[in-house]
């Protein structure tokens, strides 16, 4: 390690600018002229400047070149230290530069880690006053070496600073191999610090050079010196030009990586907006912000379904009338609606717009033809003097209608602008004034005629169940005339054009009244049937009935057939019956149905007696094997159906306006309080009844109920989660209904006591009309409560107070 290491390391001084003309400055104020030779060589930062020895005699020749091949090693220019040039001359104490090597080779130190001056190798100085601590702010650490430096020596190191160098500017520095970590030297004279250049550290183990008081090789060192500076001087130019590189590409760097982010920021959201849709997002009024993008799609197609199905009105020149969009051709694509706001786009103000809910049109579709036949329709009310050319039929021969021409609407000119753009949701549609021109010209109606009618007309139709599997059932194929097939013809005008076609309807009933009702087999769907006779009644069990498709005609294609075959020829005018088959409306499976057990049994004595017995067992058999589905209300009266003699009812004694008279059905109040009580006792809701008038001693008090056609009835509601399959029947002397399903509710039933008793009295009547009766039962009053328990709700209970008159006895007078 060189000897000049030790003591308080000087801080580099930066070369200054060469100038042509000497002004060296000496810290003893000298007048004498510095060495242009000594001050044009600046070391590099790490190199180790020659201070004053002990030994003085160590300045050997070979020394110093050793020490300056030691400080002219790779070094970093910035930081270098300038070296001071001898006053006076060369030979000067304190002129010129002289390099003070070791006995050994000088060796590189590590770089200094701490600016503490503590920190350094041990040095003896002389004369410790004469160091400054403004310069030894960053020592380098330094092998240890005695070093003797006198005041003056001192001084001069620290003061000397040439203003600007005699001769061309020094290269730059060589750059350090490892600079020191402690700050570089300060310039002795400021004013000839190059800012750009002073910024590294020398490394640890070297020292500014200092002028030393042997001068014999002073010559020598000050070549050296002269080298050394001119390396660093030139490896200074590059290490400046890769610094400005540096921060040129790091600007670079910084700009490029905020334009990229920018790019990912901008693309990401042009991606977000093709799947997502914005809070605030609309189409046609329709609010879809927040939706997935079919959510949306189904909210806009049912939305602006509800708006093109409702009826518009188009007006022009005070004439108006009333189209329905949906049916004039008009409709609105939902899935390119949806894409308007997530169609893919990288236009910043589209995609901000979304962000922040944007709101669009619907894509709207409009058939000319369609929209076109519409106005047509409607030509009457919008047009005077305009109607479209028709056909009518005047038994089988066809008669047309001329066309004629008016004012009024533009139907041309209104299509084609609304179906450039349809105003989707107004209500009133203004359309386009001017000639108003026939939609079906007498030309198009000639044709319809020749083409359609005529052929139809000409001969007749052949309708036949061959090659069918009603073959063998049919009882032979159908011809229809051709005025048959006149009266089945209607011609309609879709605003365009006109069109023919055969009722559907009446052409089936032709058909089936001819070949017989048994071409057709009804589907079966599934259900149950109980035994409702008075042998097998009382021991049956409910009987599961599977579904089965069923076989039947097509009317519409029966229809349109016969149409096509009465105008091709290529048919030969004959249709084959077409039959279809057709499921079942139900087709439950036996285990789903859960009608497994009885939940109830309720029977009512009566007295035989002809006509009411026949009333009786037909009612029975008419309430046998009805099914009453989960929330259901069954009628006893829709059940019964029409009680005439017809459907087999007979007349017997029934009270009507308080008296016991004879009427068709007399007894049919039986099954309605047998069939109450049954749903009473089942927990069914009680929706309907009606107490007689008085009571009868074969009904419980106050849980009885009478019918009477169109005015009284007995209605229950099912309220299980089970259907109810009924089961009614007469045997010996009781009705009997019995409910079955699966037990849901808890039923208990309380009667309470008969109050506000009224006895029979005799009432004496007069008249030809009038009938002895021998009275029946007092009246009184009576509270029955029913209370259910079910297992999934509460159900309140049911209080029913009935009031009963006094059934008098009637005496008839003379």
């Amino acid at each position: 390690m060189s000897p000049a290491s030790g003591g308080a390391d000087a801080k580099a001084v930066a070369p200054a600018k060469a100038s042509p003309t000497e002004a060296p400055a000496s810290a003893e104020g000298s007048s004498e002229a510095a060495d242009p030779v000594a001050d044009t060589a600046t070391p590099a930062a790490g190199t180790a400047d020659t201070a004053l020895a002990e030994d003085t005699d160590a300045t050997s020749d070979t020394g110093s070149k050793r020490a300056v091949a030691k400080a002219t090693g790779p070094t970093r220019s910035a930081g270098s230290a300038r070296s001071v040039g001898p006053i006076g001359g060369a030979h000067t104490e304190a002129g010129a530069k002289a390099a003070a090597p070791a006995e050994g080779p000088a060796k590189a130190a590590a770089p200094a880690e701490d600016p503490d001056p503590a920190k350094a190798s041990p040095v003896e100085t002389t004369d410790s006053t004469d160091a400054d601590p403004a310069e030894d702010a960053a020592p380098a650490k330094a092998s240890p070496a005695k070093a003797i430096a006198s005041a003056e020596v001192a001084d001069s190191a620290k003061n000397t600073a040439p203003a600007k160098a005699s001769t061309a500017k020094a290269p730059a520095p060589a750059r350090a191999a490892a600079p020191a970590k402690a700050s570089s030297a300060e310039a002795a004279d400021p004013a000839d610090t190059d800012p750009a250049e002073d910024t590294a550290t020398p490394a640890a183990g070297t020292a500014d050079t200092a002028p030393t008081e042997d001068t014999t090789s002073a010559t020598e060192d000050d070549d050296t010196a002269t080298a050394t500076d001119s390396a660093s001087a030139s490896s200074s130019q590059p290490a400046q030009g890769r610094r400005r590189w540096s921060r040129r590409r790091r600007t670079a760097l910084a700009v490029v990586t905020g334009l990229g982010v920018l790019a990912l920021l901008w693309l990401g959201a042009a991606w977000w907006n093709t799947a997502n849709l914005a809070p605030g997002s609309s189409i046609s009024g329709v609010a879809v912000g927040g939706m997935s993008l079919s959510e949306a799609r189904q909210a806009v197609a049912t939305q602006t379904q509800d708006v093109l199905d409702d009826p518009v009105t188009v007006t022009v020149n005070g004439s108006s009338a009333q189209i329905t969009p949906s049916k004039a051709g008009v409709s609105v694509d939902a899935e390119a609606s949806v894409e308007r706001l997530t169609r893919f786009t990288l236009n910043p103000a589209t995609i901000f717009n979304r962000f922040t809910g944007a709101r669009v049109d619907a894509v709207v579709n409009v058939d000319p033809v369609a929209l076109t036949g519409a106005l047509g329709s409607h030509l009457d009310e919008l047009a005077t003097g305009t109607s479209n050319a028709s056909v009518i039929l005047n038994g089988t021969t066809p008669v047309l209608i001329p066309a004629s021409a008016g004012n009024g609407v533009d139907i041309a000119a209104s299509v084609r602008r609304l179906t450039a753009n349809w105003p989707l949701g107004k209500t009133t549609i203004e359309l386009d004034a001017g000639q108003a021109r026939p939609t079906i010209t007498d030309a198009a109606a000639q044709a319809f005629i020749n083409d359609t009618l005529n052929p139809l007309l000409s001969a007749p139709l052949t309708i036949t169940a061959a090659g069918t599997d009603a073959a063998s059932i049919s009882a032979g194929d159908v011809t229809l005339s051709p005025e048959q097939v006149a009266g089945l013809v209607t011609i309609s005008s879709s605003g365009t054009a006109l069109s023919a076609a055969l009722d559907a309807d009446m052409l089936y009933d032709t058909v089936v009244s001819t070949m017989g009702a048994d071409v057709e087999v009804a589907p079966q769907s599934a259900t149950w049937t109980i035994d409702g006779s008075d042998e097998g009644a009382p021991t049956a069990t409910p009987q599961y009935v599977a579904p089965a498709n069923g076989r039947v005609i097509d009317r519409q294609a029966l229809a349109d057939g016969a149409l096509k075959a009465g105008t091709s020829s290529a048919t030969g005018r004959t249709v084959t019956l077409p039959l279809v088959s057709k499921e079942p409306a139900l087709t439950t499976a036996a285990a789903d149905w859960n009608i497994t057990e009885f939940i109830s049994d309720y029977s009512t004595p009566f007295y035989s007696e002809p006509g009411r017995d026949q009333n009786l067992r037909r009612g029975a058999e008419l309430l046998n094997g009805k099914i009453v589905m989960p929330g259901q209300v069954f009628s006893t009266e829709e059940a019964l159906g029409e009680v005439d003699e017809e459907h087999g009812f007979a007349a017997a004694g029934v009270i009507s306006d308080g008296k016991h008279v004879d009427a068709i059905g007399g007894g049919l109040s039986q099954i309605g309080t047998t069939m109450f009580n049954a749903a009473f006792e089942a927990g069914m809701d009680d929706v309907e009844h009606h107490p007689h008038t008085y009571w009868f001693s074969r009904y419980p008090a106050g849980r009885e109920a009478t019918i009477w056609t169109g005015e009284k009835d007995v209605k229950f509601g099912n309220s299980t989660p089970y259907p109810v399959l009924i089961q009614a029947w007469v045997s010996g002397e009781e009705v009997h209904v019995r409910l079955w399903s699966t037990r849901y509710y808890e039923v208990s039933i309380t009667s309470g006591e008969k109050t506000d008793y009224r006895p029979v009295r005799t009432v004496t009547a007069s008249g030809p009309g009038c009938e002895a009766y021998s009275g029946g039962n007092a009246g009184f009053d009576i509270t029955v409560t029913r209370s259910r328990k079910a297992p999934d709700k509460t159900v309140p209970d049911d209080v029913l107070t009935t009031k009963y008159e006094a059934d008098n006895r009637i005496v008839c007078s003379k």
